[in-house]
């Protein structure tokens, strides 16, 4: 059943459509103040921000978004960056990275037209990079990392590892591996170990901030859940958590909340106020980072948001930006994910997953079949199992914490099309941080194209090196039965086979 929060936010997208005649052309999209009866201007983060929220939270929208999506092609600068409105011609760390992200994500729908802007996209976002590997807000290396603006980046580099169908060059995908990892490093190095309030600031160096530690422990899990065993996490976790269950008094807490509360960009201008969206975040770090004690007091604060997404209640002193209109609908969807759906509290287990290409699934799923005779369909991790499960928002994120967390033994499928395929490339990402921290028995490989293993190009597969079964040379029944015999030598829960 949909969502009455998800129908409510898709009605007001239809009502406060905007359209803009500028030197760009004609353009559409929203604004930042999205429901400003007296702008008519089309915002970039706005109209970004809307349509990543329309994909990650599955809102079914009355309208076409391919003009949203032209007028974002049409509002990159020559530089390759965005700006935060289209007349205004500096490029911004912010818009570039979300404007990316948004046509990553319909890619499908503009075609071969978004390859080329989300590669200008990148570069402008690595080329302002800075020696610590982090990001400010306007195109300029700054000497200390803003911690938002980084993550915004972080998350963004993400998003792109996910989309390997999309058809990057090889060569600009390996700088934003090589890019995440070294931010992601930089990021946690960041993390100010204060006793009392430990965490993130604004910046490197700045004081820390509840805003600045909600979104950088968000951004962490999200690219990595193995990130929740940093000491950084654990300690910034139980900081956040002690705050929501013992809030201080209200004086002390618009302190806390204040510092670092704005963003500074071109000009000196502030932006953004972010005291708006603080519990939001909070909230939303302690979701991805659950802890049994916090259900209540997650529980109850979700619904109020929930209750004010059903009835469009997203103003903040008067306005409804899109910033506290994504905020609070994304929130509504993770609690739908992770909390209220039950997967936090009870995440399901699988003996054994599969992962492979589409061109594979006629020998996968005799293999699956095969398997769930022996175990069970809800032991396997196969697509076409769990179809009612996998119909959520963020599936990605949930994917990978499955494959990452949640099953004792993972069989990849090997062809030449696994490399070429987004959710293939979901769940490898998951399986190369196992195969980093060296745990090999959790990994079986079967190869099914016919040709030379050394052909199958995968970030950390060694062909000549790696053991595989040849499906060419094995029935599905023999494949299911090495399979079943692999997971009862190295599973630390097989101790016998159901059924």
């Amino acid at each position: 059943m949909t969502k009455q929060y998800v129908q409510a936010c898709s009605a007001y997208l239809d009502e406060y459509t905007k359209k803009e005649t500028s030197s760009k052309g004609t353009l559409f999209g929203w604004y930042h103040y999205i429901d400003s009866p007296d702008f008519h201007t089309v915002g970039v983060v706005a109209t970004a921000q809307m349509l990543i929220l329309i994909k990650d939270s599955n809102i079914c929208v009355p309208f076409d978004c391919t003009p949203m999506l032209q007028s974002l092609l049409d509002m990159q600068n020559p530089d390759g960056g965005w700006s935060y409105r289209s007349n205004i011609l500096n490029s911004a760390t912010e818009p570039t990275a979300l404007s990316i992200q948004a046509l990553l994500l319909w890619n499908e729908v503009l075609g071969e037209k978004a390859v080329p802007a989300i590669e200008k996209g990148i570069s402008w976002l690595l080329k302002y990079m800075n020696t610590a590997c982090l990001w400010g807000p306007i195109k300029k290396r700054e000497k200390y990392g803003y911690i938002y603006f980084s993550c915004v980046v972080l998350r963004c580099l993400h998003r792109l590892l996910n989309f390997s169908q999309v058809g990057i060059k090889a060569s600009l995908v390996f700088k934003v591996r090589s890019a995440l990892e070294s931010g992601c490093r930089s990021l946690l190095s960041a993390f100010n170990n204060n006793d009392t309030q430990c965490g993130w600031g604004a910046t490197q160096n700045g004081r820390v901030t509840l805003f600045h530690t909600a979104y950088a422990i968000l951004t962490l899990l999200e690219i990595d859940s193995e990130y929740a065993k940093k000491h950084p996490i654990i300690k910034s976790l139980a900081f956040l958590s002690d705050y929501i269950e013992n809030p201080p008094l209200e004086n002390a807490m618009r302190d806390r909340l204040n510092d670092g509360m704005n963003e500074i960009y071109q000009n000196k201008t502030n932006r953004l106020v972010y005291t708006h969206s603080v519990d939001v975040y909070i909230l939303l770090a302690l979701l991805y980072g659950y802890r049994e004690k916090n259900k209540p007091t997650i529980i109850e604060k979700c619904k109020f948001y929930i209750d004010c997404a059903e009835r469009t209640d997203w103003r903040y002193q008067g306005f409804v930006t899109c910033w506290r209109l994504y905020d609070i609908v994304s929130l509504c969807s993770s609690y739908d994910n992770l909390l209220g759906s039950g997967a936090v509290r009870s995440m399901k287990h699988f003996k054994i997953a599969l992962t492979f290409a589409g061109e594979s699934r006629d020998l996968v799923e005799k293999i699956a079949m095969a398997l769930a005779d022996k175990f069970s369909k809800d032991e396997i991790l196969y697509d076409k199992f769990h179809e009612a499960d996998f119909a959520r928002p963020q599936l990605d994120v949930y994917l990978q914490k499955l494959y990452h967390d949640c099953s004792d033994l993972i069989v990849v499928f090997l062809c030449d099309q696994y490399s070429q395929k987004r959710w293939c490339g979901v769940e490898w990402r998951a399986i190369r941080d196992i195969l980093n921290n060296f745990n090999y028995e959790k990994i079986m490989y079967v190869k099914v194209s016919k040709e030379n293993i050394d052909d199958i190009t995968l970030p950390g597969f060694y062909g000549s090196q790696d053991g595989y079964i040849d499906a060419n040379t094995h029935t599905p029944q023999e494949i299911s039965d090495l399979i079943i015999e692999r997971y009862m030598q190295t599973s630390p829960t097989a101790t016998g086979v159901a059924k």
